[in-house]
This record gives structure tokens, C-alpha cells and sequence, in this order.
């Protein structure tokens, strides 16, 4: 097994939600080469519990020692209809025509197992779990140049309010750049659209030191920019759970949107490859953000020197870099 003792799990700023309650963290991990069946069992030989089994494409373990996980095929067409929808009549027809697509995509499209909340402090209680991938064979992001896995992190909010969600955002802004590149987020992943960064419109925005939204405002400007999921911070579920009218009359696809009381951090690479990485890596690179966020004079100094940088020309930001990187060599 990895020597992961020497990793200790950084302390966020705030450690409890607003009821006094130990924040807690849930985790998604996307990979290839362990079925879905098979990465149930793991689950089950790891935190105990029982299967039960939907199809071959969607398992959920339940009565573990810590909660119930999912295991399922990350695709929305591998699944069969969901109990309670509106019958079509050919329901029998479907699903094993979704059980065949399901079969025939199940190398490219990755298993991905949905973890119950932990309190952040026990997030080395899921390494077990990684160890017992990679010896059964899991492939993570690096494994493949098609491959465009990964994890999100999903830390509970330990406020709910605007000017709560405001200065996180404004804190991953500015540190977006240094997360990719301490990351090292892979090139398929960067290709794809499921991680992009944030126009530099509504950076500035954000930057604006007289930007003092409501929920409803952050909500609406947020969406009329980012009309999307995919960003490597997705605020929608948080706003969602804030304000669920507001997110709904303004995001015209919520099926996919999951109401709750979390930030949802999806930028990290699935590093099953290297036995050193746990997802206590990619939380400690999550609580610098909150930390940003937690240090007001910091994140102000920082805001105007980043909108500084926005306003400067591409061309004049590239030769400075250049200049910056031929001297530092």
C-alpha cells in the first residue's frame, strides 16, 4: 500500500457548518477497467454494507459503516428508466437496449463511484478504497490519452449566504490558474468542455470591489455568463439549493442539477497511476481557495491585482510570462 501518513489533511478556515455540525465532504471518482459489479464489491469488502443491484450499470452499496455509496456507469443512456417515470410502453424494450449500449460503451465511458458525505477530517477513512481500485486494475486519467476522468469534491457549506458564495468564487478565480497547473490538468480533460475556466468578462465582474449581489443577483449574473454545468468550480447546485426558483427560470437543462448545500469542485485528475495520491491531495488544494476566500483584506489586495491583469492586453500577459520564465531559468 501507498505510504499516505505523511499526508495530513489541511484545516479549512471554517470547520462547522452554521447549526455547529462538523463540515463534511463528498466525493465522486471517475476511472476505467473495474466494472461496475466488480467496483460494488470493492465497496462492500472495504466499508462493509450490501449491494443492490439495478442493473449492471448502476449499483448502490447501502449499510456501510459509513452511509450508502453509488456505483455506476457515468452514462445517462447506459441506464434503464427510473422507477416512477412515466411508463412509455416499451419499457422492456428499452432497457435492454440500454443494457447493450451500456455493455458496448463501458471501455471509453468511466464507472464512477459516488461516496456519502464524510466529515472533512476523515477523508483518509476512503483511502483504503483507492488502494483496492489500483490493485484490481482501475485506470485513472493518465492511463490513456482518451481518457478524460476525474474527481469532484463536493465541501459542505459552512454558510449560506450570497457574500458567502460570492468571495469562493472570487477566491477560485484567482486561483484557478495555479490549481490547473498544480494539478496538472490532464490534456483530454482540458479539451473537454466539462472543466472550462471562467470568461474573463465575468471575472471582472467578480473583481469589482462594489460588487455586493443578493442571492438572487449572484444567482442570475452567474447563470446569464456560465448558462452551464461545466466549469471546474459548478456553483448550480449550491444555488439550487439557495434559491431554486431563481436557478430553474434561468438554466434551461436542470435535470442534471442536484439540489444541495455544497460547493462542487470538479478540476482534479483521477491520479490513480501515482501510488502517492489520495483525495486528500486535491482537498488540501481545495482549502487554499477557502482560505482566500476566509482572508478579506487578501482577497481584496488580490482582486484588483488580478483585474489588473485581466485589463492588460493577451500579448503584453504572454511576453511578460515569457520574460518572467527565460528569467527565472
Amino acid at each position: 500500500m501507498a505510504q499516505t501518513d505523511d499526508i495530513k489533511i489541511a484545516e479549512p478556515p471554517l470547520t462547522k457548518t452554521e447549526d455547529g455540525d462538523v463540515r463534511r465532504v463528498g466525493v465522486e471518482i471517475e476511472y476505467a477497467g473495474v466494472s461496475v459489479l466488480d467496483s460494488a464489491d470493492i465497496v462492500v469488502k472495504a466499508f462493509g454494507g450490501t449491494r443492490r443491484v439495478e442493473s449492471d450499470h448502476r449499483v448502490a452499496v447501502e449499510d456501510t459503516r459509513i452511509g450508502t455509496f453509488k456505483v455506476e456507469l457515468d452514462a445517462a443512456i447506459a441506464h434503464k428508466i427510473k422507477e416512477g417515470d412515466a411508463p412509455t410502453g416499451k419499457e422492456d424494450l428499452e432497457r435492454v437496449s440500454r443494457e447493450v449500449i451500456g455493455h458496448a460503451i463501458a471501455g471509453p465511458v468511466p464507472t464512477e463511484i459516488v461516496f456519502p458525505p464524510v466529515p472533512w477530517n476523515d477523508l483518509d477513512e476512503l483511502d483504503p478504497l483507492i488502494e483496492m481500485l489500483r490493485d484490481a486494475g482501475a485506470e485513472g486519467t493518465r492511463d490513456a490519452v482518451y481518457y478524460g476522468f476525474g474527481v469532484h469534491l463536493n465541501p459542505e457549506v459552512a454558510e449560506q449566504s450570497a457574500d458567502y458564495a460570492l468571495r469562493h468564487l472570487q477566491a477560485y478565480i484567482i486561483l484557478e490558474q495555479w490549481l490547473r497547473e498544480d494539478i496538472g490538468v490532464d490534456t483530454m480533460r482540458r479539451v473537454l468542455p466539462h472543466i472550462d475556466p471562467f470568461p474573463e468578462e465575468y471575472a471582472l465582474k467578480l473583481m469589482d470591489p462594489d460588487y455586493h449581489p443578493d442571492t438572487e443577483t449572484l444567482i442570475k449574473d452567474y447563470l446569464t455568463d456560465n448558462p452551464t454545468r461545466s466549469r471546474g468550480f459548478d456553483m448550480t447546485p449550491l444555488f439550487r439549493f439557495l434559491d431554486e426558483d431563481t436557478l430553474v427560470a434561468n438554466l434551461e437543462d436542470v435535470s442534471l442539477v442536484n439540489a444541495r448545500p455544497t460547493f462542487h469542485y470538479r478540476l482534479p485528475n483521477t491520479e490513480l497511476q501515482d501510488p502517492d495520491w489520495t483525495f486528500i491531495t486535491d482537498w488540501n488544494r481545495w482549502v487554499e481557495v477557502e482560505k482566500l476566500a476566509a482572508d478579506k483584506d487578501r482577497l481584496n489586495e488580490d482582486m484588483t491585482s488580478f483585474a489588473d491583469d485581466l485589463k492588460t492586453p493577451r500579448v503584453k500577459r504572454w511576453f511578460d510570462q515569457l520574460r518572467d520564465r527565460l528569467h527565472h531559468d
